[in-house]
Parts: C-alpha cells; sequence; structure tokens
C-alpha cells in the first residue's frame, strides 16, 4: 500500500484508485483494531526492538476486528488516528502489506519492516528471489528527476528494499533507483527534500485481481 502524500503529488495520481489510497481505506473501515505486532514481539522477547518503527501498526478491519476484540487484544481505534499510523509508518519506511485485491477494506494491513518480519528477513537471509516471494508489487514506481536530486543519499539510507544507489555523474552525485528491487512503497518520495523523486503508475488496473480465488 504505497503512501498516499506521494501519489498525491504524482503526475499519474488521477490513475490512483480507492484500493491503494491509504485515505480511501480508512474511510471505508467501519472498526479497526491496531494490535501488537507478534513479529516485533518476538524480537522484543530476544531483547531487540525495531530499527524502523516505533509502531504496532498491526491493522484488523471490521470483522478481524469484532473477533480481536472479543479475544481482548488490541485497541480501538478511529478513521483519523488509522490514517495517522499508517502514513507515520510508511514515512518510518515500513511497508504497507494486505491481500492482493480489490476488496475495500482490506481484513487485516500490516507494516512490516525489514529487520522483524518474519517473511521479509527470511527472505533477505536466503536470498530469495523476486519471483518466489509470494509477494506482489504495488503499481507505481518512484523515478528521479536528476536535475533535482542533489545525492544527498536519504532516499538510499532510509530505503528497506535496497533499491537505490547514489552514484556520480559528471562527479555530481545522483539517486538511481533499481526498479528491480523496487516495490513501490513511495516512502523515498516522502523523505526527498528538494523533491526530486516522484511516483509514477506503471502498471495497470488489471493487474490486481478483482478479488481472491475461491478455495471451495
Amino acid at each position: 500500500l504505497p503512501a498516499w502524500k506521494a501519489l498525491n503529488v504524482s503526475p499519474d495520481r488521477d490513475q490512483i484508485q480507492p484500493w491503494e489510497d491509504q485515505r480511501a481505506m480508512a474511510a471505508a473501515t467501519k472498526l479497526c483494531v491496531e494490535i501488537p505486532c507478534p513479529c516485533r514481539v518476538q524480537i522484543a522477547s530476544s531483547g531487540g526492538k525495531c530499527e524502523r518503527t516505533e509502531l504496532d501498526a498491526c491493522l484488523l478491519f471490521d470483522r478481524e476486528a469484532e473477533y480481536s476484540l472479543s479475544k481482548g487484544i488490541g485497541r480501538k481505534i478511529d478513521q483519523k488516528e488509522l490514517l495517522a499510523i499508517m502514513e507515520q509508518a510508511s514515512y518510518d519506511g515500513t511497508a504497507g502489506s494486505y491481500l492482493n485485491n480489490r476488496a475495500m477494506p482490506a481484513p487485516t494491513l500490516c507494516y512490516c519492516c525489514d529487520c522483524c518480519c518474519h517473511l521479509w528477513t527470511a527472505m533477505k537471509r536466503y536470498d530469495v528471489s523476486q519471483e518466489h516471494r509470494g509477494w506482489a508489487k504495488s503499481r507505481w514506481q518512484p523515478e528521479v528527476d536528476a536535475k533535482l536530486c542533489d545525492g544527498c543519499g536519504a532516499c538510499a539510507d532510509k530505503c528497506p528494499w535496497q533499491a537505490i544507489e547514489i552514484n556520480f555523474f559528471d562527479s555530481k552525485a545522483k539517486a538511481v533507483i533499481d526498479t528491480d528491487k523496487c516495490w513501490g512503497c513511495a516512502g523515498c518520495a516522502l523523505w526527498c527534500q528538494p523533491e526530486a523523486i516522484i511516483m509514477r503508475c506503471v502498471r495497470p488496473e488489471e493487474r490486481v485481481p478483482e478479488k481472491l480465488p475461491s478455495l471451495h
């Protein structure tokens, strides 16, 4: 789920769909519960700490939220706080992960990190190729305006996908994005002070299924 603030200033903002817009997802939610992130809880139990965020940012919606509250797990939050959590999680460099379909709202939304998430850390450790990760990239991809980029490196330092490098062209440092590694979270566009990074819509709507296939 890309950061809406980055998409909203994109030249392609007219292509934003509700199911990839943090604002629309928050508005469609009748009940939301934030629960302690199981991955970060486990890391903390071993004396570790998430290197990216202090948020739990593990979110349950509607029926899943009702069930969680019935078991005394998590805390109820309103739409305003939900959107604030999503915005901060995106800025912190975590990736909003949810079921790849157009249902509104998704049953769950986890803001995963590359230091705690069980799946993510395992894929990094064993160098699982992109095509076998079982995740789908967003429809969006960052683009760098070399004329505006000052080569500060903030994007490269914070990118959770290690998809950005700072290279030198005519002795000038510039950010270069490896689109194969990038998953389109849009965090880099939020961090870029000179606003040299913009998000472009590079994949069609049809790439995201209307609904998940039935198991029956």
